[in-house]
């Protein structure tokens, strides 16, 4: 009899030892979570004061001043659409602009737009005019 009550109260030891296992793989899980979503919160504060320090520091006219000091740029054709033209960003600012009648520019009148260009559209079928 009382080689079985000691294998009872080894089992229930061994029993509470690997629940007390467990509890404690739990305990760590948790904490590491925590301390995972500390973190994160820490590089979410990080991130919104750079970006805050960004804007503070760069505005519109800032960015615009900045694009003509570089010069002409190329606007990047998607395959299919034809051949890449060039523009200021000057002029392509303009451009947007010129719709609403404002300067996007400090001191400088907004473009008009430009002339009509003849048609160039090919000649109809039945006709012999020269190609341009």
């Amino acid at each position: 009899m009382s080689a079985k009550i000691i294998a009872l109260i080894l089992a229930l030891g061994v029993a509470a030892a690997l629940m007390l296992n467990l509890r404690q793989e739990r305990l760590q899980v948790l904490h590491e979570t925590a301390e995972l979503q500390r973190r994160l919160a820490q590089h979410d504060r990080d991130f919104l004061n750079i970006r805050t320090r960004i804007a503070s520091s760069v505005s519109p006219p800032l960015v615009q001043q900045l694009a003509v000091s570089l010069g002409p740029t190329v606007s990047i054709a998607a395959a299919g659409d034809g051949p890449a033209h060039t523009d200021s960003p000057a002029d392509a600012s303009a451009k947007s602009a010129g719709a609403r009648g404002k300067s996007v520019l400090v001191g400088l009148p907004a473009k008009k737009p430009p002339a009509s260009k003849p048609d160039r559209s090919p000649a109809p079928s039945g006709s012999h005019a020269p190609a341009r």
